[in-house]
């Protein structure tokens, strides 16, 4: 995971997000409730700046799995799913240049874990 931060760096700015930086998402892709003290899922859109990669970081504290909506990209870029927690090692965390394709627009993510896709375009 150090490498992974070390390696995009929308992920070591030194100042805070800003609404033109990141967008905050409940799993059906809308605006979390955020005084819903029961919601236990969150996910949270990065987008990238010049040539980096957006992020799409999800986490669900809760036991059950949750399905997120995935938010839509440009330019035939595709979600690429380069961490899930849920999954045994060495799938968990993928080599830069070998993420998994998610295929569809929506992603379920297991109880208890967290997950990070990133966006590529078609090669």
């Amino acid at each position: 995971m150090i490498a992974f931060r070390r390696d995009h760096p929308v992920l070591r700015q030194d100042t805070f997000y800003t609404p033109a930086d990141v967008r905050w998402t409940n799993p059906a892709g809308e605006t979390p409730d955020w005084a819903d003290r029961l919601a236990k899922c969150l996910g949270c859109h990065v987008y990238g700046r010049d040539l980096e990669p957006d992020l799409f970081m999800i986490f669900n504290a809760a036991t059950e799995p949750v399905t997120f909506v995935l938010p839509g990209l440009t330019d035939g870029q595709r979600w690429h799913r380069a961490v899930d927690t849920a999954l045994r090692a060495p799938d968990d965390l993928a080599a830069p240049g070998r993420e998994s394709r998610v295929d569809f627009s929506r992603y379920t993510l297991d109880g208890r874990s967290c997950a990070i896709l990133l966006s590529r375009r078609p090669r």
